[in-house]
């Protein structure tokens, strides 16, 4: 079977992967992301999304990737960066934070 021509889902770039191919030995993720960092930006910005860890922790963990331009990323990626890396508090945080005092 070919190698499938894929988007990846954080940054959109067009890579090649065929799951079902006995010579493409990469792990299987590599269906929906073209390297582990656009994996790593995808969980972490769906974790903030739902409620899983802080816009804190969030941040931490993408400082740890260095990211340097949002702009290189899918629009709701983008979207998610600026938000995580705004001074804003999310409502949802200031409700968690309001019942907690």
């Amino acid at each position: 079977m070919a190698k499938t021509n894929r988007t990846c889902n954080t940054c959109g770039k067009r890579y090649y992967y065929c799951p079902s191919c006995a010579d493409d030995h990469r792990p299987t993720w590599m269906i929906m992301f073209d390297c582990e960092e656009c994996k790593r930006i995808f969980q972490i910005c769906s974790s903030f999304n739902y409620g899983s860890i802080s816009k804190e922790d969030a941040r931490n963990e993408l400082e740890k990737i260095g990211l340097d331009d949002f702009e290189n990323y899918n629009d709701f990626i983008t979207t998610d960066l600026k938000n995580i890396f705004s001074d804003e508090i999310p409502e949802k945080e200031e409700k968690k934070e309001k019942k907690s005092e």
